[in-house]
């Protein structure tokens, strides 16, 4: 009888062990998504001031060229990359 206990006690050890390191493992995981998360946002404010510049420097472009010249600028772009 003795035996049997000490084996259900070794076998609940056994998957305590087993659950504390699949707690450690998911909570590994949870903070390495929580990082994700934060450095996407950082990316995603990055490219909206990169958009923002962008129309900057499109409506520098109009200003400095006319609308004639920025269109013929963005042909010009748009054939260079399709070529």
């Amino acid at each position: 009888m003795t035996n049997i206990k000490e084996k259900k006690v070794k076998k609940l050890q056994s998957d305590g062990k087993k659950l504390r390191e699949l707690m450690v493992k998911h909570k590994a995981r949870e903070e390495g998504v929580i990082q994700l998360a934060v450095e996407l946002t950082e990316i995603e404010a990055e490219y909206e001031i990169l958009q923002e510049r962008l129309n900057d420097l499109e409506f520098a472009l109009i200003e400095q060229c006319g609308v004639i010249g920025y269109l013929e600028h963005k042909l010009k772009g748009e054939n260079d990359e399709s070529a």
